[in-house]
């Protein structure tokens, strides 16, 4: 969150990552503009976290943000400030909970 006079740029929009069995998520917030991609938004999620991009697993709306989405902008997605993600840090096997089911698209978050 911004302190009094500091200036920030862009949407806000919180991500919460688990990592294996830990409990709770890790939850901050990324700064994101409308016209930026998909992948920007992993690609800073991946630097507050210190991890590859290839070990970030993210869900919107319930549903995986695979690869195919990563050229989409926040804008074609729907995605506003306030808005979250949740996801996982795949450098340890993850324990979902949620559960993750296969659909039709892809796998998605069983609740």
């Amino acid at each position: 969150m911004a302190s009094h006079g500091e200036i920030t740029q862009g949407n806000q929009l919180f991500i919460s990552i688990r990592k294996g069995k830990e409990w709770p998520a890790k939850v901050f917030d990324v700064r994101i503009h409308y016209d930026e991609s998909i992948k920007d938004i992993k690609e800073a999620v991946c630097s507050k976290l210190g991890i590859p991009l290839e070990k970030l697993q993210l869900f919107h709306h319930k549903k995986e943000v695979t690869q195919a989405y990563d050229a989409r902008t926040l804008n074609e997605m729907e995605l506003h400030t306030g808005f979250a993600l949740q996801g996982w840090d795949l450098s340890e096997p993850p324990h979902y909970w949620p559960r993750v089911k296969e659909g039709p698209h892809g796998l998605e978050l069983d609740c």
